[in-house]
């Protein structure tokens, strides 16, 4: 028979019982909260060494010297990094602008694209979708644009190519090959006698006469003053140097100390507008390879001017692009470059179409080609 709860013998079993001197649930509940707490966030937070107990992953090796300094990138605790922490130590190029001034969804933050906490994982992307999401409906997200939509790199539009404006005359077809200038041994030009990689092994350095051009085309302008190369690139020194190379030769000439000084200034002024109008003119000087005009002098017709139009030669002919010859230094230049070797003048475009890439390149995925996503070649935030 139990005994009545108001009864003293009642009270006294129930005071022995072990659950009686324990706390209640919702106090332990607390209590273990708090532990809990106490063990995994505010512990961790008083060493910099503890801190990334709290992160999903460790930094990428960007931001690897600060991965200790959460307060670098985050504002409060447990938020994502906002844009005005990025760009306190990044810039962006105005390609990044102009989409995140549309509010372009997936764009419009910084960490949209560069996610942080991601192991060894680069922060760069490298997912083409990330471009094509915008660039696949270029025409709605920028109305202004000129730029056709690229939905990947198998329907990628042909490359834009300025025209060759550069006023040279240049045969690729006389240059490559066997060659025997007079007095010199034959010498077989290729591509890379020319075509010099640069110091950072994926362009190469520009073409210039003094380095490319002069040992072979010396710039000679008269017989009597042979042992004097003529300046390339300046038509008033070039002038004062043949002058003064032909006033020598008549003073130091046997016959020149019988004329008097007047007469050696106008023998010499004579013979230097005799040679600098061949220089200038004749195809076996300027106009071999540069477009030359001559006018006359107001007031003194026989006095000739000269004006010879410098070569525009570019050295980036892709301008939304980046190519690195570097990495495709084992490829034979003419196994892209295919009508080098017929070229005649210089405005032959030689750089290789699209069709010429995608003979090793293709989109991710595609069996038996290297992977060449969007930024393999375009860079989102371009230098200006």
């Amino acid at each position: 028979m139990s005994t009545p709860p108001g009864d003293k013998r009642h009270e006294l079993e129930r005071r022995l019982t072990v659950g009686y001197h324990l706390p209640s649930l919702a106090f332990i509940t607390v209590v273990a909260g708090a532990i809990s707490a106490a063990a995994f966030i505010v512990w961790p937070l008083t060493s910099a060494t503890r801190r990334s107990a709290l992160a999903a992953e460790p930094v990428s090796n960007h931001h690897r010297m600060i991965a200790n300094a959460c307060e670098r990138c985050h504002d409060t605790l447990f938020t994502g990094a906002s844009d005005s922490r990025c760009l306190s130590c990044h810039t962006v190029g105005s390609h990044a602008r102009a989409f995140t001034s549309k509010k372009v969804q997936a764009v419009d933050r910084c960490a949209s694209c560069h996610k942080e906490h991601h192991g060894q994982r680069s922060l760069v992307p490298a997912d083409s979708p990330l471009c094509t999401k915008c660039h696949s409906q270029i025409a709605k997200v920028l109305p202004e644009t000129r730029q056709p939509s690229v939905n990947d790199f198998a329907h990628h539009p042909e490359f834009a190519l300025p025209p060759d404006t550069g006023l040279l005359k240049f045969s690729h077809a006389e240059h490559l090959g066997n060659l025997q200038k007079e007095g010199a041994a034959p010498e077989t030009l290729t591509c890379g006698t020319c075509h010099v990689r640069a110091a950072d092994g994926k362009s190469f350095t520009p073409i210039a006469f003094a380095r490319n051009c002069q040992r072979c085309h010396r710039l000679q302008a008269d017989p009597r003053i042979k042992g004097t190369p003529i300046p390339h690139g300046n038509v008033e020194h070039a002038i004062e140097v043949i002058r003064a190379a032909l006033a020598e030769f008549y003073l130091n000439a046997p016959e020149g100390g019988h004329d008097s000084a007047a007469k050696l200034r106008e023998r010499v002024a004579s013979e230097t507008r005799d040679i600098i109008d061949g220089v200038f003119t004749e195809q076996d000087g300027c106009k071999r390879c540069h477009e030359v005009t001559v006018t006359g002098t107001p007031g003194s017709p026989d006095v000739k001017q000269y004006n010879v139009e410098p070569p525009l030669l570019r050295t980036h002919w892709l301008s939304a692009a980046l190519f690195d010859h570097g990495v495709h230094r084992q490829t034979a230049c003419e196994q892209c470059h295919t009508r080098a070797r017929g070229s005649t003048t210089a405005s032959d475009l030689l750089i290789p179409g699209i069709a010429v890439c995608r003979d090793c390149h293709a989109d991710p995925g595609t069996p038996d080609k290297l992977e060449s996503p969007c930024v393999e070649c375009h860079v989102y935030h371009s230098k200006e």
